[in-house]
């Protein structure tokens, strides 16, 4: 029995020996993570005062023209072009005006949301508000994006705005502070700066659209969008999104809202690259028509989950066709552009095609179109120009 024991406790203590051998340690280290406030606001103060400089107001008024006109919305705008004519009929660039002394007027064009200056088939007229010294002046409605949701106004005034530096969207990130600045609730609140951060980028949104402005939605198509959580408004629609070097990325446009207010810090701004390649046709009058492949298709995940999906039996993907991405045309209503129906769309422009969504926006932010489209058991491709 004493052997046993002798043993018994031989075993223990080899155990516990290695049970100390090879414990794991926890080893708490610090980090340093202060925070120095005055540089962020080093940053983001003058960040405000850029975006604020650039912000007007902008109101359309519907009538028939043999009765007043009424106010009939309120939105914000983005000045971000401006020239000075002098009383000698010669002009400047805006940023050698100030301090001259023969000035006649500016000249400005500034940018605002198309939902802004509709008026659902009614005459407009569009007052622009400037802020700093409290007057309306006259505006004309340049041309509008109905698919973006995107207008250029042209106004005239004796006081000097700066315009506003349009950065590049392309270069945010998830996680980035951003400014949103505009006239949320109207004028009363001009000049609004909310704070917040990018919540997502390349959003894609459906969204309804009234093509004829009668008032009725005609058009469904999808948009790309900023999420970020700098709070808007009405009254916020066509106003800034600002980065902290003060740089336009992006133009407020909407929020998700509902009644029961279970939604909170989900806002959206078209990116300002999208709005930069349409400027020049905006400025001179041309209205930028809505493209899209109007018919029925279907996803691949929507075809090999036909049992969640409402799918028709019809739909189905032949036993040769490989990949894992791609639409399918059940139908097609316009077939200017070469797709027919039963094709396959894998591709535009380089891009791969997975959704609907994904396909309006190639076919809106582009011009020129190269689909690669599976048919008949090969792989083809075209081109198309708008």
């Amino acid at each position: 029995m004493k052997k046993f024991l002798v043993f018994l406790l031989i075993i223990l203590s080899c155990f516990l020996i290695g049970c100390k051998k090879y414990s794991n340690k926890i080893q708490n280290t610090s980090y340093d993570v202060s925070i120095d406030i005055d540089n962020i606001n080093k940053a983001l103060v003058p960040a405000a005062t850029k975006g604020i400089e650039s912000n007007v107001g902008v109101t359309v008024y519907s009538g028939t023209g043999f009765a007043s006109y009424m106010a009939y919305g309120t939105g914000s705008g983005v000045v971000y072009k401006g020239t000075c004519y002098l009383k000698d009929g010669t002009s400047l660039e805006i940023t050698q005006s100030k301090g001259h002394d023969d000035i006649d007027y500016y000249e400005y064009y500034c940018i605002t949301n198309e939902h802004v200056v509709k008026t659902e088939g009614k005459t407009p007229k569009v007052k622009v508000y400037i802020p700093d010294i409290e007057l309306h002046v006259d505006g004309s409605l340049c041309a509008v994006d109905k698919y973006s949701d995107i207008a250029v106004v042209k106004f005239r005034s004796y006081a000097y705005i700066t315009p506003a530096t349009l950065g590049d969207s392309d270069s945010l990130e998830v996680g980035e502070i951003v400014l949103s600045i505009g006239n949320p609730g109207g004028y009363v609140y001009g000049n609004s700066v909310n704070f917040g951060i990018v919540g997502a980028l390349n959003r894609i949104v459906d969204v309804d659209r009234d093509l004829n402005n009668d008032g009725t939605n005609d058009f469904n198509g999808s948009c790309y969008f900023i999420q970020h959580d700098a709070s808007i408004n009405s009254g916020s629609s066509g106003g800034a999104l600002v980065n902290c070097k003060g740089e336009v990325v992006g133009i407020n446009v909407m929020k998700l809202y509902n009644s029961s207010d279970t939604i909170e810090g989900m806002c959206f701004s078209i990116p300002i690259n999208l709005v930069k390649d349409n400027l020049s046709k905006l400025e001179s009058g041309k209205d930028i028509k809505v493209r899209s492949l109007f018919g029925t298709f279907y996803s691949l995940n929507e075809i090999k989950n036909r049992d969640v999906f409402d799918v028709p039996s019809r739909v189905s993907l032949s036993s040769d066709y490989t990949y894992d991405y791609g639409l399918v045309c059940d139908t097609i209503r316009d077939s200017k552009y070469g797709v027919i129906k039963g094709d396959i769309i894998m591709s535009v422009n380089n891009i791969n095609i997975n959704t609907t969504s994904e396909l309006n926006c190639m076919l809106h932010y582009n011009d020129t179109f190269i689909f690669k489209v599976f048919r008949d058991g090969s792989i083809i491709e075209f081109s198309y120009s708008d």
